[in-house]
């Protein structure tokens, strides 16, 4: 998981991010030596998370050419949309659920549902979702005018997405693309009524092994954010504290803690010379801008940062050349990019032939 030069470090306690120590992530990530299957790519990123579905598939289709039938479509932590499997949904889900439920109540109320309307709304969808069959949204708009009236249709309609996601925290949701009728939804199986604490024993340890394994190094406070859950939801991890962040330094045996042999030993990563740098155009929301302890460290510059995280949570597709964030697309344009002008015309050079325009900044 880790250079060997520095053990089995996994947790950096004073947010020491190491250049060293970030060279091996776009290995552990499965950029620019896919893996054989997708299974092994989710034992590391747990989920493919991004507020729009292709570009939770591009991400997919970068780190390996082979699908997997068991992946479904669904929201899950923080509300947002994931491709993961059936078991790992189910989790995700059920960690975060109180907390999306909660934030989706207030926004949807806040369009003008009052808590009454939308439970009789969700009683009546999950009625005609019940057989399993995928249902479109247009669909679920019509038999929901039937039944209740234009005006209250009308006031769903405008945050559906909020609608379906209440229901995504009864049950696994499953959010399926289809290209004659747009997108559908499809209740796949109910999900128990777990407390957080009963489902952090159960399964926090080794989601967070699999957290540092993938997205690492990282915090306590990375996981908690990531998962879309209360600080005080992971104490029975005994994790460490956290930390202000500092400006990074260079890593130091004392900086870190040990991560279990089984998520670090095991996966056999290594750290990518200078002499294999290659870019990687990474897509929108892609995993590896998406946690990290500082995520400034992975970017060239802050201008480069600014343009590729942008206002209202959106991450712009990048470049990415070793384990560094050196360019961004620029906004309304089908291939240009902006990159730092120290690596724009290496990346020139290397991008040209799939028909990529570079911009030095």
């Amino acid at each position: 998981m880790w250079p060997s030069v520095l053990c089995e470090t996994g947790l950096v306690k004073r947010n020491a991010l190491s250049q060293i120590d970030l060279a091996s992530r776009p290995e552990r990530q499965y950029l620019g030596s896919p893996a054989p299957d997708i299974a092994t790519v989710l034992d590391n990123l747990v989920c493919f998370q991004a507020q729009i579905g292709r570009a939770a598939h591009a991400s997919w289709k970068l780190r390996t050419t082979n699908g997997s039938t068991d992946l479904i479509r669904t929201w899950s932590i923080r509300g947002t949309l994931q491709l993961a499997t059936r078991s790992d949904a189910r989790v995700l889900t059920l960690l975060s659920r109180e907390r999306n439920e909660a934030e989706t109540r207030r926004v949807l109320e806040n369009h003008g549902l009052t808590g009454r309307q939308l439970e009789k709304l969700i009683d009546f969808l999950l009625e005609e979702l019940h057989d399993g069959s995928p249902h479109s949204r247009d669909q679920l708009y019509e038999v929901t005018a039937t039944r209740f009236g234009s005006e209250t249709a009308s006031t769903a309609h405008t945050p559906w997405g909020g609608v379906m996601k209440l229901i995504a925290c009864r049950y696994v949701l499953e959010v399926v693309s289809n290209d004659s009728r747009g997108t559908l939804f499809r209740i796949d199986s109910p999900l128990p009524d777990t407390r957080v604490p009963d489902v952090v024993e159960a399964h926090g340890s080794l989601l967070w092994e699999r957290f540092l394994t993938g997205y690492g190094p990282a915090l306590p406070r990375d996981f908690q954010r990531w998962l879309g859950i209360r600080a005080a939801d992971l104490k029975p991890l005994k994790l460490d504290a956290d930390v202000p962040n500092t400006t990074p330094i260079p890593l130091r045996p004392d900086d870190v803690q040990s991560v279990p042999r089984s998520a670090s030993a095991t996966s056999g990563h290594k750290v990518a010379s200078s002499g294999d740098l290659s870019p990687i155009v990474l897509p929108e929301f892609d995993p590896y801008i998406v946690t990290t302890a500082s995520r400034s460290s992975l970017f060239s510059s802050p201008s480069i940062a600014k343009g590729v995280v942008r206002p209202g949570g959106w991450l712009a597709s990048s470049i990415l050349l070793g384990h560094q964030i050196v360019g961004y697309k620029e906004k309304g344009t089908p291939a240009s990019f902006v990159v730092d002008a120290k690596h724009a015309a290496a990346v020139q050079e290397k991008l040209a032939p799939a028909g990529i325009q570079v911009k030095a900044s």
